[in-house]
């Protein structure tokens, strides 16, 4: 699943909308987080950026033994 699926589930679950997310950014309009989340090409500094903006971590887990790595 990539970044932006990811993004969008946290979006919903925490009934945050785009445009929200972009007012907490400081964006201008809620196209720049719906074109981002359309290309899925983000930089980890973004996702961190906008994980942080909606209360969310973003971690490294190894996929056979489910540590996280912090």
């Amino acid at each position: 699943m990539g970044v932006s699926k990811k993004i969008k589930m946290a979006l919903i679950d925490k009934e945050v909308s785009q445009k929200e997310l972009a007012e907490r950014l400081g964006y201008k309009g809620k196209n720049t987080i719906y074109n981002m989340l359309k290309r899925d090409n983000m930089t980890y500094a973004t996702v961190e950026q906008w994980a942080d903006a909606i209360g969310c971590d973003v971690v490294l887990q190894d996929r056979l033994t489910k540590k996280i790595y912090s």
